[in-house]
């Protein structure tokens, strides 16, 4: 494109257009002075001959101006003689006078290396999509705060993150402080929350490794382990587990005579009897009501197929269910469901939660079994996983093994969730589930 302007204008007045716009970009750019240099003006023309004389060269531009204009001609034109001297014009430096020849002498040869940057460049509208974690805003699950901020202020119902390098608030700094948890940095605060026996953080907040804050002192503590505080998300270490409400306390589990630990467990070869979390029979020890001796984690004369259930409705194998206190094949098609609604693969749960085959009726005008455990054509299906439930009313159901269904808090339909497993929604309407008996003691019912 700039050669077919070059070859329009011809070089001269190519040159000129070249100098003028570069003089533009620069003084948009901010490559100006205040101070305008005063330009040389160009050479006086020389005595024309027929078409008088030539242009003065352009002078050069001040200290931080621009060029300075151009010598005019000012020949005469009379063919008998020589022409007069041109008269030079004294440039000021401004844009609008730097027509020169001499103007170009510090360009590119061709302009079409010039970077020009588009006048219409869209600007930067990144936005920080952050929810949680950064200063100011709520902190993350477990109390934490990303690039060294420490999560120590509760303000608006929430804790929060303080950036490292301002106040911590502690427990009892209130709302208005002043506050006095030390400095935060690198995601600890010197004066709360970050060692053994210091004063928890807002609201209750410990954020050294292994503590949490023990509500009867208002100090933090060692988490985890038995008698401690449970750690952030109620965590525990082995052999114990969380118990009570708010941060919780960890109590010991698994050894004989104590609670059973998560999923009715046992160690040291114990058995868990009794319902809801249960107890633990040391191995070698007996299970009572005529049910044998414990051995290996089972009692050897209940739980197993063909015998009597364990006490709390247990039967150890998985295709075996409690069904009038013995333990009964269940499972296959045409079979009732096991403990947590568990049916074969490829199979479907019927509005009596009965285990049927891919192609037979679910009930209540659901159509037929697919075999993702589905009822009902494309389009419409329900009972699956994270599905609308099946019927109407209160006879609702959920056709996919392992899933009950559960209204949710809102205006949203019931839909289908799994359950069944520890700290999962109890299954079904007889509430069921693969660990033991379900608790009902709380606001919900769940599986211990």
């Amino acid at each position: 494109m700039w050669n077919v302007v070059r070859a329009s204008l011809g070089n001269r007045r190519y040159r000129t257009l070249v100098t003028t716009l570069t003089v533009a970009l620069l003084a948009s750019a901010g490559c100006t002075s205040d101070n305008k240099g005063t330009g040389t003006g160009g050479a006086s023309g020389r005595d024309g001959a027929v078409t008088g004389g030539s242009d003065g060269a352009g002078g050069s531009g001040g200290t931080g101006g621009s060029g300075g204009t151009g010598g005019m001609r000012d020949g005469s034109s009379d063919a008998t003689s020589d022409g007069p001297t041109g008269d030079a014009l004294v440039g000021d430096g401004s844009a609008r006078d730097a027509t020169g020849d001499a103007g170009a002498a510090d360009l590119p040869s061709d302009a079409s290396t010039i970077d020009v940057p588009a006048p219409d460049a869209a600007p930067d509208t990144a936005i920080d999509a952050a929810t949680c974690g950064v200063p100011g805003l709520p902190c993350c699950a477990g109390n934490t705060c990303s690039g060294g901020a420490c999560c120590a202020r509760f303000m608006g119902t929430t804790e929060r993150c303080v950036a490292s390098g301002e106040a911590c608030w502690a427990n009892g700094d209130g709302t208005v402080g002043p506050p006095t948890g030390g400095t935060c940095g690198n995601g600890v605060c010197a004066g709360c929350g970050g060692a053994l026996n210091q004063t928890c953080c807002q609201l209750n907040i410990c954020g050294g490794a292994g503590l949490a804050c023990d509500l009867n002192d208002n100090l933090c503590k060692t988490c985890g382990t038995a008698n401690a505080p449970c750690c952030p998300n109620r965590v525990c270490n082995a052999n114990t587990f969380c118990t009570g409400g708010g941060p919780g306390t960890c109590d010991a589990c698994g050894g004989a005579n104590q609670p059973c630990c998560p999923g009715r467990v046992c160690g040291a070869g114990g058995c868990c009897l009794g319902d809801g979390t249960g107890q633990c029979v040391a191995a070698a020890g007996s299970c009572g009501g005529g049910s044998g001796t414990c051995t290996a984690g089972k009692c050897s004369a209940c739980g197993n197929a063909n015998q009597q259930c364990c006490l709390g409705d247990i039967c150890y194998e998985a295709n075996q269910d409690c069904i009038g206190g013995n333990c009964t094949p269940c499972g296959a098609a045409g079979q009732t469901s096991c403990h947590a609604n568990v049916c074969g693969a490829g199979l479907c749960l019927n509005t009596n939660q009965d285990c049927v085959a891919a192609g037979t009726v679910c009930g209540q005008d659901t159509g037929t079994c697919n075999a993702d455990g589905s009822c009902g054509p494309a389009g419409v299906q329900c009972g699956g996983l994270n599905q609308a439930c099946c019927g109407a009313g209160g006879a609702t159901f959920c056709s996919r093994p392992g899933t009950t269904c559960l209204n949710p808090v809102g205006p949203d339909p019931a839909r289908c969730v799994e359950c069944g497993a520890s700290g999962q929604p109890c299954c079904g309407p007889d509430g069921t589930c693969k660990t033991g008996l379900c608790d009902n003691t709380g606001a919900t019912s769940v599986c211990p």
